[in-house]
């Protein structure tokens, strides 16, 4: 009965500013954007950790763009969307290349300005979008994610202000450009398709990032898909250390005791996931197949009437109604 599918996260790059005159273009099926990256280079910074942020900048202001411009052409993608919606989808399918670089001032202040050629395939992001519009749980992944990006910004932010006024140190640079350096072997993690690429592309980013709780979560569930399970159950523990309100890590973690057969620590498990998200269908679903299969019908069909509740168009809705009536209950929706 539970479902034993790990469920990941997706990730998304910083979109949130635009402070650069863009160029967006169609080609095809591809959004192609040209987009302008500045980092100011002052003290403990090196000219290698000034283009990263550099490029991070371009990236920010391509995103930016990309959500302007489907902001104001909603059929482009057949939804209704903000323009941060738009940004946050579609950060993780950006690909891009450097066009040009050149060190320049700018404020009486050493700088390094990168233009990027950025390219969305617009095909992509409809069928990413249309998964996210269509289910809950995948969006609250998308806004998990959504609170590092925010925060990196927000460091990005201050070390620039550091460097204009010539007190930044190693110590405010290297975490920083490590954190971005990280999201970019994240997103080759989740892009690439073997479970081995992907742990190692995670194990990079955790490097890199030794807080980055979602790259150990998702190096968990690589390891869950090769039967790595004692590496497993040490990266899902170790991303609820990092982050005890993670409800993505908990339900994880609650699927291995379920496969272990360790039933009280995986209902544990699924309760926490749910007390962070009440809405948790896949969380809800398993857990009320737990008490099912202990004969706890009372918890069973409570729990399973709270799954019809949030997933009663799941293509297994009339299925767990028959099992509630199974077990003389009556479903509520």
């Amino acid at each position: 009965m539970p479902k034993n599918l790990l469920l990941g996260i997706l990730f998304f790059g910083i979109a949130i500013f635009i402070n650069a005159q863009n160029s967006v273009s169609m080609s095809d099926k591809n959004l192609l954007v040209n987009a302008e990256g500045i980092a100011f280079i002052g003290n403990g910074i090196t000219l290698e950790e000034a283009l990263i942020i550099a490029i991070e900048d371009a990236k920010k202001n391509a995103l930016g763009q990309t959500g302007v411009y489907f902001e104001s052409r909603q059929s482009a993608v057949n939804y209704v969307l903000t323009k941060d919606e738009v940004t946050t989808f579609t950060g993780s399918l950006l690909k891009y290349e450097i066009i040009s670089q050149e060190n320049l001032i700018i404020e009486k202040m050493f700088a390094l300005k990168v233009i990027i050629k950025a390219q969305i395939d617009t095909d992509l992001l409809k069928n990413q979008i249309d998964r996210i519009k269509n289910d809950d749980e995948l969006r609250k992944k998308y806004e998990e994610e959504k609170k590092r990006s925010d925060l990196l910004a927000e460091k990005i932010l201050i070390l620039e202000e550091k460097i204009k006024n010539s007190t930044s140190k190693r110590t405010d640079v290297v975490p920083v450009t490590d954190a971005v350096s990280a999201t970019e072997w994240f997103n080759k993690g989740f892009n690439a398709e073997k479970d081995s690429l992907k742990i190692k592309f995670f194990s990079r980013a955790i490097e890199l990032d030794n807080e980055y709780y979602t790259a150990f979560n998702n190096r968990g569930i690589s390891y869950t898909n090769i039967k790595n399970y004692d590496n497993a159950i040490i990266d899902f523990n170790k991303a609820l250390s990092l982050n005890p309100k993670y409800p993505i890590a908990y339900y994880n973690r609650g699927c291995y005791y379920s496969f272990v057969k360790n039933n009280e620590k995986a209902i544990s498990d699924y309760k926490k996931a749910i007390d962070f998200y009440p809405d948790y269908a896949n969380a809800l679903y398993n857990l009320g197949g737990i008490y099912y299969n202990l004969g706890r019908f009372e918890e069973s069909s409570k729990y399973l009437n709270e799954y019809l509740r949030v997933g009663n168009k799941n293509k297994n809705a009339e299925e767990v109604r028959k099992l509630i009536r199974e077990m003389n209950h009556t479903p509520k929706y």
